[in-house]
């Protein structure tokens, strides 16, 4: 057997994968990648042909037409969440944040809101900072393109200005 030839990618979308395989096992009750890993290391000797499979964007998607077909009776909006976090090519897969805003878990975040108090004064503090660091930020930018108009003028005047420093700090 040659050398496999192959470098290992992480990043936190492995996470989404993760947490969307256990969400298919609790579905199916079963693992659901089980049946391939297996048949293939059976005919093989070794997980190779299953670990490239899984590693080729090219190949069939995890959730198949007939998976889907499946997941889409039990929840069609289950079923957009689970393709998103099981795309094979991590660019494509969905990100943590968009897993827990879509739409399946609305309804939840709803009630968890209304019925803990911790919860709706953190979903107030937030809509009120968020209005408040837009409108900071306009704020900014209207003193920016001020600070931007007076540079060019006094360069186009010959005087030489300078446009003010505008950089941010994070502390």
């Amino acid at each position: 057997a040659g050398a496999i030839d192959a470098s290992l990618m992480t990043s936190r979308l492995m996470d989404v994968w993760s947490i969307g395989m256990c969400l298919m096992q609790a579905i199916f009750l079963v693992p659901v990648l089980s049946p391939w890993y297996t048949e293939w290391k059976e005919e093989t000797g070794d997980e190779r042909k299953f670990l490239e499979w899984l590693a080729n964007y090219n190949t069939d998607p995890i959730i198949d037409a007939d998976m889907q077909g499946h997941i889409r009776s039990i929840d069609p909006v289950l079923c957009t969440l689970l393709k998103g976090m099981l795309e094979k090519n991590p660019e494509d897969r969905c990100c943590i944040a968009t897993c827990l805003t879509h739409t399946c878990f609305k309804q939840h975040r709803a009630t968890l809101i209304k019925q803990d108090v911790v919860l709706r004064e953190m979903s107030a503090r937030s809509e009120d900072a968020g209005r408040t660091q837009e409108r900071a930020m306009i704020r900014r930018l209207r003193g920016e393109s001020a600070d931007f108009e007076q540079s060019t003028a006094a360069n186009r005047g010959g005087g030489g200005g300078r446009r003010k420093s505008t950089a941010c700090v994070v502390s």
